[in-house]
């Protein structure tokens, strides 16, 4: 019986893993709303299915065109739910996080108009790994002083560098991390260099 289920899996790869796609994105929207009720488990999930999702996209057969779309509104999606809840619970300087979230929209929405994804280094997602470190702060009490305070700058300034090459990594050289994933390299249907996995 069991082999009959893996035989079946194996007959049609592209298929499943679609499936896996419908999963992965239902998960990502009922993320969201889980903030309210779990911060950690929520960003911990959001963190999770943010990250895989790209090769689940990829092994369905889907173009990478789709995906960035796809994955952008999803972002999104989790941005504004990150930053009703900065609005509505106890986080010191929400004017800066509301800064940074517009920031990162206005790179979002450029990005949607003119279907250039480059334009994304210039608009680095800080807003999203500044409340990452303050979430982590709230366990460790060493780190309570960089996000309560004006040093807040001074973490923005180190937290930018490292976006900055992520962007870069992610949106300019179009790193192909599937390797990272699987132990094997893996193709966008519309890869010039595609082939069939």
């Amino acid at each position: 019986m069991f082999q009959n289920l893996f035989n079946l899996f194996n007959k049609d790869k592209r298929s499943t893993y679609k499936v896996f796609v419908i999963i992965n994105i239902i998960i990502r929207l009922l993320v969201g709303p889980l903030i309210l009720i779990s911060v950690w488990y929520a960003s911990i999930i959001s963190f999770f299915f943010d990250w895989i999702d790209g090769e689940l996209f990829k092994r369905a057969g889907i173009k990478r065109t789709i995906y960035s779309y796809s994955d952008k509104i999803l972002d999104y999606y989790w941005y504004l739910a990150v930053i009703y809840y900065i609005y509505l619970a106890s986080v010191p300087n929400k004017e800066i996080y509301l800064l940074l979230f517009i920031y990162r929209s206005v790179g979002q929405f450029w990005f949607f108009f003119s279907k250039n994804e480059k334009i994304l280094i210039f608009f680095p997602n800080i807003f999203e790994i500044l409340f990452y470190f303050y979430l982590f702060s709230t366990k460790f009490v060493i780190l309570r002083p960089v996000v309560n305070s004006s040093q807040i700058y001074l973490l923005i300034a180190l937290l930018t560098p490292i976006k900055l090459v992520r962007e870069y990594i992610l949106h300019i050289k179009n790193a192909n991390l599937s390797w990272f994933f699987t132990g094997k390299t893996t193709y966008w249907i519309d890869d010039k260099f595609s082939k069939r996995f």
